[in-house]
């Protein structure tokens, strides 16, 4: 009988102390999982909600492989034989296997420590600088960084250790990368003091769109810029179907809709930078990458399949300034509709003064900026004033303030008649006082000065002609026509 006994025995003490131990482990990172990055949600005090960090679908599949852990650790305990998993479904449902191979398609192969880093990093760096708090968010940093150097190896090392003979010659469940997901060599395990300074170089190395939310793209590298004249969305005057059409078109790709290329042509200065720019960055999910207009003439499978590896951010790639009567196409008609589908993570946008021919403008989304004319210049003074408070303009007001910005146009003070310059007016109206006291008082006079239809006119077909040379008139009664459909 004793012969009997101690194989089982054997596995009793393995499973009950090994077990044991490795979940006592999971239950320490969860505990600091839930100081640095869990929050009470909004609509249940008992409920937990990851805060906003930037690597949250990577943060959601380690907490959810942290607790199938600690479930089929408590299971391991009062019976071995679950070890089985390895290689087996026990149930219907998802357990560790599963979350840890999930996991591992969330770090992409990159292994567990650059995204993990990351995370520490930004949570910790939340925290005042040389308070209590940071002190203390450091110390579960390095706890959890600590625990997860070897706690998935050690798992999946007790399950084979516990696996049924019968098993063993089975393909494992388990992916060969989830197997190795390891923190092992991060700063943030090391017993010496942390500098941030240096995590956060080391960080950005890691994963180079950690450093902000605009990018360009040069000779293969991502480099982060700052814009710092880019307007919020709600001070955007005028222009309604343009506000609507890019609001809608962001939104859906924010939200994993759909991601159809947006092709942008207009006149210069009428919104087609700004108008992109700014809807990217509204959407707190989107980074912006910025590249080279003669990127569209090279390969793009490069930098798509690096950006597409990146599953846990939406990219969009916007080209500014394209002259789309001498690209060629080919590599652009390649990706998008053509030999390979564009990843579902990025999409395109292409801004250009110039039509999109018929082959390119039949794979994305289109619009054209109506002309920048009398009627568009009064809308959007119209709504700037009701930005400043006034729930119903007068008319006369708006007809004053459009005429004398066309006035000072006349003078010279502005280089272009456009919704850039009557923005860059709007602005030095609202600084200025006596201005708007003159202008109020003009509006109650017994004549209205209106702007120049004429003015608007010719300032148009002049830049048409420099830009489509004789067939200026016919693109604008095109343009013209657009505008009526758009309005």
């Amino acid at each position: 009988m004793a012969g009997k006994d101690k194989p089982k025995s054997k596995a009793a003490k393995a499973s009950s102390g090994g077990a044991a131990a490795l979940k006592a482990l999971v239950e320490d990172a969860l505990a600091s999982f839930n100081i640095l990055f869990e929050r009470p949600a909004v609509d249940g005090w008992l409920e937990l909600e990851l805060g906003p960090f930037e690597s949250k679908p990577f943060l959601l599949a380690l907490r959810s492989a942290l607790i199938s852990m600690a479930d089929d650790l408590a299971l391991l305990k009062s019976e071995p034989s679950s070890a089985c998993r390895l290689a087996s479904m026990l149930c219907g449902s998802a357990d560790s296997i599963s979350q840890l191979n999930e996991l591992a398609r969330i770090c992409q192969g990159k292994g567990l420590r650059p995204q993990l880093e990351t995370s520490l990093l930004e949570s910790v760096k939340n925290a005042p600088a040389a308070s209590a708090d940071a002190a203390a968010l450091v110390k579960h940093a390095q706890s959890l960084a600590r625990i997860l150097s070897h706690l998935i190896p050690d798992y999946v090392a007790l399950l084979k250790a516990l696996l049924p003979s019968e098993s063993a010659s089975k393909t494992p469940r388990l992916l060969p990368s989830a197997a190795a997901l390891s923190a092992a060599g991060s700063a943030f395990a090391s017993e010496a003091a942390l500098d941030l300074s240096q995590l956060s170089i080391r960080s950005a190395s890691s994963d180079p769109f950690s450093a902000g939310r605009v990018f360009r793209h040069c000779a293969g590298q991502f480099i982060p810029v700052q814009l710092n004249s880019i307007r919020s969305i709600k001070d955007f005057y005028g222009y309604n179907a343009a506000r609507q059409r890019f609001l809608s078109s962001f939104k859906a790709f924010a939200e994993g809709r759909f991601n159809l290329p947006m092709l942008i042509t207009s006149l210069p200065g009428l919104g087609k930078t700004h108008f992109t720019i700014a809807y990217s960055l509204h959407f707190e999910s989107l980074t912006l990458i910025l590249p080279e207009p003669g990127d569209l003439e090279r390969p793009l499978e490069g930098m798509l399949k690096t950006l597409s590896e990146r599953s846990d951010r939406k990219f969009v790639l916007f080209f500014d300034d394209v002259d789309t009567r001498a690209l060629d196409w080919y590599f652009f008609r390649t990706n998008v509709g053509g030999s390979f589908a564009l990843p579902s993570n990025i999409t395109i946008a292409i801004a250009s003064n110039y039509q999109f021919p018929a082959n390119i403008s039949s794979r994305g989304v289109g619009f054209s900026f109506p002309i920048f004319d009398e009627i568009r210049c009064q809308e959007m003074v119209h709504d700037f004033l009701i930005s400043l408070g006034m729930k119903q303009p007068p008319q006369e007001l708006v007809s004053v303030i459009s005429a004398d910005y066309v006035e000072e146009f006349g003078q010279k003070l502005f280089e272009e008649l456009s919704p850039r310059t009557l923005v860059r007016y709007l602005d030095r109206y609202q600084s200025d006082a006596s201005k708007r006291v003159r202008m109020l008082d003009l509006s109650k006079g017994d004549v209205i000065s209106r702007p120049d239809s004429q003015v608007f006119f010719e300032t148009n077909v002049k830049l048409m002609k420099s830009l489509y040379g004789d067939d200026a008139l016919d693109e604008f009664r095109k343009r013209q026509l657009d505008g009526a459909k758009g309005s």
